[in-house]
């Protein structure tokens, strides 16, 4: 019967270390997914700032691209005015060397084509010294 007990205390202390060794492992994988847990948040809370960031950085540059482009149509704008401007004067120009080459019907016709709308100072004034010579 003392083997019997002996056998039954072997068993009973293998058992016990066994569920020693279960809690053991339960803490210590516990402990793992807290820290798994907290690191996921972490991340979480980091990624979260990150995106508030990044909006803030569109509504920045949204408001950048709507104030370039503005003044990308304000320079087209300049720009086609400056070419109809050019255009203009390169056109009386143009009559003009007509007219000094003794072409003064011609220049008289393309001259009659010229619309002065549009035109700034210094081409309108070209535009009436050029017109009240060809009339003359």
């Amino acid at each position: 019967m003392k083997k019997n007990y002996k056998r039954i205390f072997v068993y009973g202390l293998a058992m016990m270390i066994c569920v020693i060794v279960i809690v053991i492992m339960g803490i210590l994988s516990q402990k793992k997914s807290d820290a798994y847990e907290n690191q996921y948040q972490t991340l979480l809370t980091e990624n979260q700032s990150s995106i508030k960031i990044l909006e803030e950085k569109i509504v920045h540059l949204e408001k950048e691209n709507s104030e370039l482009q503005k003044k990308l149509n304000n320079i087209s704008s300049f720009e086609s005015d400056v070419t109809t401007q050019s255009q203009a004067l390169s056109d009386l120009v143009d009559i003009y060397k007509d007219f000094r080459e003794g072409k003064v019907q011609e220049a008289k016709k393309t001259f009659k084509k010229i619309e002065p709308m549009g035109f700034d100072d210094p081409t309108l004034a070209y535009y009436e010294i050029l017109k009240y010579v060809l009339e003359q």
